[in-house]
């Protein structure tokens, strides 16, 4: 048997798709920037993809820019935006403190806000009237290792409310929880498509009518100038298709991976040693993060994969990084605690064979790691 629990990294290609995107290959291959028969038809596909995924973000089409995924919609949306200062936390994703770390190295202030011991950005006593008017800010939706759902509405009517222009990176979020431009208050918004089922190497940069922006490349036209280069009609179209349909199945899918979280948890906290964190948190469904005292997640990790089992010790991007999480650490946990954690998120493929499966095995991984100590 074999149980993928590490959709936090990626999330196996939706059949719906998977055949919307073989369909534009084989039908739509046209440029869509060419004024005959097949670009026109490649860019109605481009168009409509725009427009779905506008309407599930409460945004218009012509707000909706397409990139290569999250990481390229991230650094466009911080190194394409001129401010005066940047304002982020020390959990974002490596595609937004780099691209901060980047900025920094050009003269501009670097503020990060705090964040509690269950990783939440704490806005309490946050005087935005203190940072200039051309700042921007940028908070993620919701944490790529813990899965803790971020206060963006109140730091996005915070940051209106003193003239700062805010982004968030909701990669984690897209196609798990609502998401909504207006109700965010979010001048820019970030997320990919393979996360939710839709194909990789495709993203979404939202972008505020209005909002200021310079592209990263230059070369062409597409994309209103703000990310030239032939778009990846395939691709958008399997983002929409993707989205659609998380959305769709968004609140039934939300109680079923709540349940199903809940008694991993339960059956986890059983294990001698065990810890989950930021449990009393708003958190994604499904998604946790436990540490086992004495285990390194780097000999349990492979022993899983062994036994029949996909998790990670973080974030796929830090594969290979052999220093401790960046977000563990800033909510509180030592170097070794940090070493010894687990992420393990559910999803849309996820059944209850697979979590009775979780719960039997976890257990006799941790203890053959423990004797192997």
């Amino acid at each position: 048997m074999r149980v993928y629990a590490n959709f936090a990294a990626t999330a196996p290609v939706r059949p719906t798709v998977l055949q919307a995107v073989t369909d534009v290959l084989s039908q739509s291959f046209g440029n869509p920037s060419d004024p005959g028969r097949e670009g026109r038809a490649a860019r109605d596909r481009l168009e409509e993809s725009r427009w779905t995924i506008a309407s599930l973000l409460q945004a218009e089409p012509g707000e909706i820019l397409f990139t290569s995924g999250a990481t390229e919609s991230c650094n466009l949306a911080l190194r394409g935006t001129a401010c005066s200062g940047l304002i982020t936390s020390p959990i974002e994703h490596p595609a937004v403190l780099h691209a901060a770390q980047s900025q920094k190295r050009h003269g501009l202030a670097v503020t990060f806000l705090p964040v509690t011991a269950d990783g939440i950005v704490r806005i309490q006593g946050w005087n935005t009237a203190s940072f200039p008017k051309t700042a921007l800010c940028s908070v993620m939706t919701a944490n790529n290792e813990l899965g803790t759902i971020q206060p963006v509405r109140e730091i996005g009517a915070l940051c209106r409310q003193h003239g700062v222009l805010f982004h968030t990176d909701a990669t984690q979020a897209a196609g798990r929880i609502p998401l909504s431009v207006k109700e965010i208050g979010a001048d820019l918004l970030s997320f990919s498509a393979h996360k939710m089922g839709g194909p990789k190497g495709i993203g979404v940069l939202y972008r505020r009518r209005g909002v200021p922006l310079s592209p990263l490349f230059l070369g062409g036209a597409q994309e209103q100038g703000f990310r030239p280069g032939t778009e990846n009609v395939a691709g958008a179209v399997g983002m929409a298709a993707a989205m659609q349909e998380a959305c769709r199945q968004m609140e039934e899918e939300n109680r079923r991976l709540s349940a199903m979280g809940d008694r991993l948890c339960r059956s986890l906290l059983t294990i001698e040693g065990a810890a989950v964190h930021a449990w009393s948190a708003p958190r994604l469904p499904g998604f946790l993060s436990v540490r086992f005292s004495g285990v390194r997640s780097a000999r349990l990790v492979p022993m899983l994969d062994r036994m029949g089992i996909t998790v990670s010790a973080g974030a796929a991007c830090s594969a290979g990084n052999p220093r401790p999480s960046h977000v563990l650490r800033a909510i509180g946990l030592s170097e070794a605690e940090a070493l010894e954690t687990l992420r393990i998120s559910l999803g849309y493929t996820t059944t209850e064979e697979d979590l009775a499966f979780l719960c039997q095995t976890l257990p006799l991984a941790v203890a053959r790691a423990r004797a192997l100590t």
